[in-house]
């Protein structure tokens, strides 16, 4: 997605602001007491989503506007320090347009206990999200992403701009606010909480988009700042054109490194019967020309015919390059579709643009904890980059020739290219001004946190402000996710658990860390592959079509979710008990094969004493019988055991061979972060490398 920039103050006076701080003067108390000596004057509340508490500020809706007496009220959800306090950790949250407030309950789960501990930690619905003044147009949305853009006709192009941008306010009912959504308003939003709960200096820690708002927090409010932690950087210095450039870049560059992976992986490359990039390439051809007709596997099991279109196909590219797990999950529907099964691409088109399979109703959920208000994230974005002209069907259509230039050298990511400058010039927002001061550092450690294999915040953005800020650090993963702390990987994870609880201050310059762009793949071709009328190999389609089920709809492994099976059919996924690593599957005539339905249950176990599979199978249809199978890899042994058409299933026991094309571990690969120190040298970056 395009950065956003910052949106520049208008000169004006800030009267109400000071008004808004006052009422809550009478709370203040010293800096070091924390929140929890404060917080019983805040009036504080149950938040309306997750299980944090929270407090309401009221705000301006326009910091700048002096005799403006209109508000807004802002909730901040809050996490007290529950033992000895040394510290308020602001957390900002990716989007633009995401809620914090939700966000904040699951992200409390990836701190090591010490963290909440020992700070205060604090998140927070921007002006534009949450329910009380949330700028929601997903319906919009939805038909937007979903519209196929004929760049021959460029004036039809610029009217579905203009048809959306209409429709997203409007469905909003929100256009009231949509102009006052700018990160500089937020910024001074989240400074009236800071006085509000007595004035301390606080440490940042800002994710994707978050790193933004961080920065211009701390370029406005530098006497606030702590420490400033910087993870998946956006670069306030850059343009919304040069963003989209960088972005396009990125995304050409790390899907030539994921195919590049595949080719290198036995399995991967097998799994197709040419080239992930050239069917790729082939496939968007063919849907650009056509929409293909498939036959999807709803939730009920029944089968109903859909269309999949070009851009169900990048959506789902777009997704998956944000982890290596994601990466690896993009491959295997695509050599899926590549041997004829369509389903699960169809599945992750899907839910790449927040469609629900089964209504093809957006999916996406206001409050949920990831969910994105679209009205805000065009909002924020716009008035962030404030590229508005006087002309704005000239300048719309500049931004997509200018993009459509760049399709020989980035056939596939040529759109990021465009971003959203068409948007924008159509979007309303109080006008462009002076940008504010950019982030440079101050009296306070910064610490930078990048991978290189990242197309959402290109590490162009990381480069550019470590080089920006003097005695920096910086952590670069080469390889790894977009925003890489909190996935429990000692090299990244150690460097700033180890700051906040112990005092280990990253020592200036760059460290680097290498992690796969690709995650262990996982087997695809079940009909070709497997055979239905072996036992052993009934088993491994059923370790292969459920972990196809998980991959394509973006299981998390929390709570239960039922899917279609490619030929019909349902497998349903749930957790297993307590903190062990369980996951469950039933299936109800599953047809894994077009001719045999499957019925019986699977369990995936990864724990200190057990790691394989356990199940108890039915077959019916071409091939009948009963199985149940023992897959213990910690002893390296297969066991089937049961009736197929009458005939013995298998012949008992056979040893996992590594190279009879089957996965030592099909389910939970080791990871691959390793630790690796270069030195606390700094040198000098190439702000302009290839990200």
């Amino acid at each position: 997605m395009p950065a956003c920039m910052p949106y520049p103050m208008r000169r004006a006076g800030i009267a109400l602001g000071l008004l808004v701080a006052a009422a809550f003067a009478s709370v203040t108390q010293a800096a070091a007491a924390g929140i929890a000596d404060v917080i019983d004057g805040l009036d504080p509340h149950d938040c309306y989503a997750g299980e944090l508490v929270c407090i309401t500020v009221p705000v301006p809706l326009d910091h700048d506007a002096a005799g403006d007496n209109r508000t807004l009220d802002i909730e901040f959800a809050v996490h007290p320090a529950t033992g000895d306090y040394r510290g308020t950790l602001f957390y900002f949250v990716g989007g633009p347009g995401q809620a914090g407030v939700p966000f904040g309950s699951a992200a409390m789960n990836w701190f090591v206990p010490e963290i909440p501990e020992y700070y205060d930690i604090v998140f927070f619905d921007q002006r534009g999200t949450g329910p009380s003044h949330g700028v929601e147009c997903i319906d919009a949305s939805m038909t937007y992403w979903l519209t196929h853009w004929d760049y021959d006709d460029i004036d039809a192009v610029i009217d579905s701009v203009r048809t959306f941008v209409a429709d997203c306010i409007g469905e909003s009912g929100r256009a009231d606010i949509v102009p006052y959504l700018s990160t500089e308003q937020a910024v001074r939003d989240v400074e009236l909480f800071r006085q509000a709960i007595g004035a301390p200096r606080v440490w940042l820690y800002g994710a994707s988009y978050g790193t933004y708002i961080a920065q211009v927090y701390a370029a406005r409010f530098p006497d606030a700042i702590e420490a400033v932690i910087l993870d998946g950087v956006m670069d306030p210095a850059i343009d919304l054109a040069t963003d989209g450039a960088r972005g396009a870049d990125a995304g050409e560059h790390l899907f030539g490194r994921v195919a590049a992976a595949c080719r290198e992986d036995y399995l991967c490359r097998t799994s197709f019967l040419t080239d992930p990039l050239a069917y790729y390439d082939r496939l968007t051809t063919e849907l650009e020309a056509r929409p293909k007709p498939v036959m999807f596997p709803r939730s009920n099991g029944e089968l109903e015919q859909r269309t999949l279109t070009s851009e169900m196909l990048f959506g789902s590219l777009s997704l998956s390059l944000y982890t290596p797990f994601d990466r690896s999950a993009f491959l295997q529907v695509l050599a899926s579709a590549e041997r004829g099964d369509y389903a699960p691409l169809m599945r992750m088109g899907y839910r790449s643009l927040e469609i629900d399979p089964d209504t093809l109703r957006p999916s996406s959920a206001e409050g949920g904890a990831f969910a994105i208000y679209w009205g805000a994230f065009y909002g924020i974005s716009c008035a962030d980059y404030a590229v508005a002209s006087a002309d704005p069907v000239a300048a719309a259509r500049e931004a997509v020739e200018t993009g459509l230039a760049q399709r020989e050298t980035h056939p596939r990511f040529f759109g990021y290219a465009i971003g959203l400058q068409p948007e924008c010039q159509f979007w309303p927002t109080l006008g462009a001004a002076d940008r504010p001061p950019l982030f440079t550092g101050g009296d306070y450690p910064t610490l930078i946190l990048a991978a290189d294999a990242d197309a959402a915040t290109p590490i162009a953005n990381a480069r550019a402000v470590f080089d920006r800020v003097p005695d920096a650090s910086m952590v670069t993963v080469r390889g790894g996710p977009h925003v890489i702390y909190g996935w429990g990987e000692p090299c990244v994870d150690d460097v700033v658990n180890d700051w906040m609880i112990d005092g280990d201050v990253p020592k200036p310059g760059n460290k680097t860390c290498d992690q796969t762009v690709l995650d262990t793949y996982y087997l695809v071709d079940v009909v070709d592959r497997y055979a239905s009328d072996n036992g052993n190999d009934v088993a491994w389609g059923v370790i292969t079509a459920t972990e196809s089920a998980m991959m394509s709809s973006g299981w998390d492994g929390g709570g239960g979710l039922r899917v279609g099976c490619s030929f019909g059919g349902t497998v349903t996924m749930r957790p297993g008990p307590g903190d062990a690593y369980v996951r469950r599957y039933r299936m109800e005539d599953c047809r894994i094969w077009p001719d045999v339905g499957v019925t019986g249950a699977a369990t995936y176990t990864d724990a200190d004493d057990e790691w394989g599979w356990d199940m108890t199978l039915e077959l019916a249809g071409a091939h009948s019988g009963t199985l149940t199978v023992d897959f213990d890899f910690r002893a390296g042994t297969e066991i089937v055991d049961g009736e197929i058409d009458d005939a013995p299933a298998a012949s008992g026991t056979r040893a996992t061979a590594a190279g009879d094309g089957k996965p030592a571990d099909p389910v939970k690969p080791a990871s691959s972060l390793e630790r690796e120190e270069t030195g606390t040298e700094r040198e000098p970056s190439e702000t302009g490398a290839n990200r």
